[in-house]
């Protein structure tokens, strides 16, 4: 009876240390998720934020929109889309010894818009037609603020060629392509004193081109709009310890917030024994339209 007793006392105490447990991992899951969201709301609020402009490009920025001239447009038109197939088919049928037919069930048409854009001195100017030539005209007052560049000369004799040719040699031979394409070309980049004036000056390795900069001046116009944007795309861990380096550990760092916000999340509801019926119904809501949109995205994207 004693050894009842005392397995039964072994028992209990077992459950009360794995309940200690388990309440004090559930503790601290609570808060890392509170203190971890606290910590990196800013960036969190600046990824929500930056999103929306992508999706409204009118939110805080100065561009002005309106219909333009009818004039621009008055007796103009593209071809029936219907008539250009036809003539893609045809020719087609003169090239193909199996010939080319229209499926009726699939009807020709103009996908995608036509854009054109005018850039003066004070301002840009973006037409954006539809197929039938409707659009809106936008017009984006340029930022001014940009000193003037002191008298440098336009280029210099390249100093990387040599190298940069031969590189591209190299790398064309061991992968046996021909014509390997140029993405970026670093620069050589120094501070020079002119005319009591401090300046940023890069030359571009290949070309030779002269590049300048006033210490403490943008290099680029731009508004608040164009910075929160910037922020929201940069990306990439660029030559070791570095700003961009920082920028982009705390863009992994919010990324990593998000998925444990996700996982955490599931946790704490599935504690909560009254909500777990219906969270399982909103979760499987969730997912199937998740799958269900993007499905479809892949579909409209690469289909």
């Amino acid at each position: 009876m004693t050894q009842t007793a005392d397995a039964a006392a072994e028992r209990r105490a077992s459950l009360n240390r794995h309940r200690k447990r388990y309440n004090a991992a559930m503790k601290l899951v609570r808060r890392v998720h509170m203190y971890s969201g606290l910590i990196l709301a800013p960036f969190m609020l600046m990824y929500a934020v930056t999103g929306i402009f992508f999706n409204h490009p009118d939110l805080l920025s100065p561009r002005s929109s309106a219909p333009p001239d009818q004039e621009l447009t008055e007796g103009l038109s593209f071809d029936p889309a219907s008539d250009i197939a036809a003539e893609v088919v045809r020719l087609i049928n003169e090239q193909l010894e199996q010939p080319a037919t229209l499926l009726s069930d699939h009807q020709p048409k103009i996908v995608g818009p036509l854009i054109l854009e005018t850039i003066t001195d004070t301002e840009r100017a973006r037409y954006v037609f539809n197929a039938d030539l409707s659009g809106r005209r936008s017009v984006t007052p340029l930022v001014e603020g940009i000193p003037s560049e002191p008298s440098l000369p336009a280029s210099l004799e390249p100093q990387g060629t040599q190298t940069l040719d031969e590189l591209i040699n190299r790398i064309g031979t061991a992968d046996g392509v021909q014509g390997v394409s140029i993405r970026s070309v670093p620069d050589v980049e120094f501070v020079a004193t002119i005319d009591g004036e401090d300046w940023l000056i890069g030359s571009d390795l290949r070309t030779g081109a002269v590049s300048s900069r006033r210490i403490g001046s943008p290099s680029t116009p731009y508004t608040i709009r164009d910075y929160l944007l910037q922020l929201h795309l940069a990306r990439g861990y660029w030559g070791g310890i570095s700003l961009e380096s920082a920028w982009a550990l705390f863009v992994d760092l919010t990324a990593a917030l998000m998925i444990f916000w996700v996982l955490s999340g599931f946790i704490m509801w599935w504690q909560m024994k009254p909500t777990r019926r219906a969270g399982v119904v909103a979760t499987a809501a969730g997912i199937g339209l998740s799958l269900l949109i993007g499905f479809a995205m892949l579909r409209m994207l690469y289909y």
